[in-house]
């Protein structure tokens, strides 16, 4: 599976976040609003995060490879979006991505997925859930707190991918009957993002 090659380090998703930072930050000069949250909101966060993150993340897999041994199959894009419901039961779908992967993003992506909202108390459940399922991990709730803010700032950079030029071209292109106004779409991501 692609999720192979998913299991992030602190390094690793740290490179991620600020590659797309630094791609949305060539688009603020057309889009005021974009540049005032990242200036303001965003990168003052992601400069305290990011080192935090860093210095509460495991040495063994700050900057290598999860050992396979702490790895899980993971779907990767799990969430009720990949969901189909009949007769009471829940089947996954959409397994494009599934391979091995660190459960920390596994359980991260479930919980900051902006498909999921999620209420606090099935996320306290999911998590409780989590932490007992991988508790044969020493590090696996140390990584789960390092990660956690890592990845809802990567989720926060992912929903601005509306500000990228070529996005809307791209989706037309796709046959998505689902077309929206552009202006309308960034001010529903960047809504998201600060949320």
């Amino acid at each position: 599976g692609m999720a192979s090659e998913a299991c992030l380090s602190a390094n690793e998703l740290i490179n991620q976040v600020e590659e797309r930072l630094r791609r949305l930050r060539a688009q603020c000069g057309g889009f005021p609003g974009l540049a005032n949250f990242l200036a303001h909101t965003f990168e003052p966060l992601w400069e305290e995060v990011e080192e935090i993150s860093w210095h509460l993340w495991p040495t063994e897999t700050r900057e290598g490879s999860l050992p396979r041994g702490k790895q899980t199959l993971s779907p990767s894009d799990f969430g009720f979006h990949n969901a189909l419901r009949n007769d009471g039961k829940i089947t996954f779908i959409d397994f494009e991505y599934f391979g091995w992967d660190d459960p920390v993003k596994l359980t991260a992506d479930f919980l900051w997925h902006p498909a999921m909202e999620l209420n606090p108390e099935i996320s306290a459940q999911w998590e409780k859930a989590m932490l007992g399922l991988f508790s044969g991990d020493p590090d696996f709730a140390v990584r789960l707190h390092a990660a956690m803010p890592l990845y809802g700032l990567r989720w926060a950079m992912i929903v601005l991918n509306e500000f990228l030029p070529g996005l809307s071209e791209r989706r037309r292109d796709a046959g998505g009957a689902y077309c929206r106004d552009p202006d309308e779409a960034r001010d529903i991501q960047l809504g998201k993002a600060k949320r």
